[in-house]
């Protein structure tokens, strides 16, 4: 076995298409295998090998309208590149989260740890300093803090609510439609994975976002 390799995997986007490369530092491919791979039943450095692994993993790509190449040097090492085109993301999708510089944020949620990671996260992550960070707990506290707002001014407001709450029959959904302005909404929960709620946010067109990525989602500042 190889010592000393090291393996990189990186992700990058080229056009309308996600490109996956994986390259090693490794001893290379031969020509002359490096011609065959890929092709069903050829396989190389397995005696139980069957030959059909990399060939259904091209066929599958080829099938998603995508590619499979690889390219290898002897001593230099081999680079597998994985091209898989891009959809339109569901209206629900979060890709950043957009705030400008007199936005506020009110965070509602029941979980203290969640309150922590958003102030952290603004605290360090944007470069700009949030106007104003509220936090509350479930929704009767957001109900009794938006009787407070004036309507001019709810398009500075960014409102990052969980779904479920303790000994509450209420979601975040449910006073998400009640309040309204649903483009100012996201809705942040640890159950972001079940169809019925990203159905539900699609329809009301609020944004969502799962608890566990709120650490890494992108925050962006615009001047307007």
């Amino acid at each position: 076995m190889e010592t000393n390799v090291e393996i990189t995997i990186a992700l990058t986007k080229e056009n309308d298409f996600a490109v996956i490369t994986i390259k090693d530092t490794g001893k290379g491919i031969p020509k002359e295998l490096l011609e065959k791979l890929g092709t069903r039943g050829e396989t190389h450095g397995k005696q139980s090998g069957s030959g059909l692994g990399l060939y259904h993993a091209k066929s599958t790509v080829e099938s998603w309208s995508g590619s499979l190449e690889i390219m290898s040097q002897a001593n230099k090492g081999t680079q597998i590149s994985i091209r898989l085109k891009t959809s339109k993301p569901p209206k629900w999708f979060l890709s950043e989260l957009t705030l400008t510089k007199d936005t506020e944020i009110v965070i509602t949620d029941d979980d203290e740890n969640i309150h922590h990671i958003w102030n952290k996260k603004f605290e360090n992550n944007i470069g700009h300093e949030i106007k104003n960070i509220y936090h509350l707990s479930n929704p009767s506290e957001l109900r009794e803090w938006f009787k407070n707002i004036k309507t001019d001014k709810l398009n500075l407001i960014k409102f990052l609510i969980d779904f479920e709450y303790v000994n509450s029959k209420e979601t975040g959904l449910d006073i998400i439609h009640e309040l309204g302005i649903n483009t100012q909404y996201t809705l942040v929960t640890s159950r972001a994975e079940e169809e019925l709620i990203r159905t539900q946010c699609e329809s009301i067109e609020v944004t969502l976002l799962s608890k566990n990525l709120a650490h890494l989602i992108p925050v962006g500042i615009t001047h307007s």
